[in-house]
């Protein structure tokens, strides 16, 4: 569906300002993704001291819903563009992290969907924020396009889309996973009847692995550490709330560990989970009626998890209301098949 239709209904300049200030005390730190290197959503040792501010720049970019991502000099953000024709498009673009000089940007044609809203308020842009896995960078478009680029160059690796490759179900307000990586694979919900979740190889795009199915939501995924049984050794594993479950994954086999469906299914889920704590996984949105907090325990040894290895038990659960008035306060406990 062209984005044509978008842009002459839009009255109002949509746009967003970078500003970036330095703080003499603070720690540098690289922050390569969502929610920052290990996606937990802190700065480690980090000491700011806003007195001590120097060297503060600003400029603007269109507007869009993904956050910035940082490697060394580098700073990288998707932003909404539009194509010499008029349809909508992505701009990524890479600045210079201290002076925000132009280091490079690309502007690629964006998909979009009859079954996807778009509207002045809820536009085609970038919902998912890139991911920069050594030196390239991974961005998800608002239709399903997913593209590898030189972080240095901007030049393209690869590129694949989800919808037309592996029949993604269009999200409502886009594609809005932001890409979990390391140096061996990259992790993207796609959503649908052949994957919940794939495995991509960040060289040449090429699938790892893929796993479950179902609707996919706009979290993203994240890692988080579980107790070996009777030992104190931890093993890590892949969560991902997608639209009606939270599931955990083998990251190296695609294979679901364990999976925990919401009190309420068919519903929005737009909260990234969060580890805190080793085995303890707080997951929230309308699906999950407020918050929960999840207890994942390992039972069996790695070797004997294909039978019901993994146990995820809703510990307690505080329920607020999400974009409703009510408020509720409940608790249980809940062990399901893995």
């Amino acid at each position: 569906m062209s984005g044509i239709r978008w842009q002459k209904r839009l009255h109002r300049p949509l746009s967003a300002c970078i500003f970036i200030c330095f703080f003499g005390t603070a720690v540098a730190s690289d922050w390569t993704q969502f929610g920052g290197p290990t996606r937990n959503f802190s700065v480690p040792k980090a000491s700011l001291n806003p007195s001590s501010a120097s060297n503060a720049w600003r400029t603007n970019i269109a507007g869009g819903d993904a956050s910035v991502v940082i490697r060394g000099e580098k700073m990288v953000v998707s932003a909404i563009d539009f194509a010499p024709d008029g349809t909508d498009a992505h701009r990524i673009t890479c600045l210079d992290r201290f002076s925000g000089k132009l280091l490079w940007e690309q502007v690629y044609a964006e998909n979009s969907f009859v079954s996807q809203d778009i509207s002045d308020r809820y536009p085609v842009r970038p919902v998912s924020t890139p991911t920069i896995v050594g030196e390239r960078v991974i961005a998800c478009g608002f239709g399903g396009s997913v593209r590898c680029l030189d972080l240095k160059t901007g030049s393209q690796y690869w590129a694949i889309d989800l919808v037309k490759e592996f029949n993604a179900k269009p999200i409502q307000y886009g594609f809005a996973c932001s890409p979990w990586c390391d140096r061996n694979q990259v992790i993207i919900a796609c959503g649908g009847d052949q994957a919940l979740l794939l495995s991509l190889n960040p060289e040449d795009g090429k699938l790892n692995w893929k796993c479950g199915s179902g609707a996919a939501s706009y979290t993203s995924p994240i890692q988080m550490s579980v107790a070996e049984p009777n030992s104190t050794d931890t093993s890590t594993q892949l969560v991902y709330a997608a639209g009606d479950e939270a599931i955990g994954v083998d990251s190296n086999s695609g294979k679901i560990l364990w999976q925990y469906r919401y009190p309420q299914l068919g519903l929005t889920n737009t909260v990234t989970p969060i580890a805190v704590a080793t085995g303890k996984l707080l997951i929230g949105g309308q699906g999950v009626q407020g918050s929960r907090l999840l207890s994942i325990e390992k039972t069996l040894p790695a070797t004997q998890w294909p039978n019901s290895g993994t146990i995820a038990k809703s510990l307690r659960s505080t329920a607020i209301g999400f974009n409703c008035r009510t408020t509720r306060s409940a608790s249980s406990a809940l062990s399901v098949r893995l």
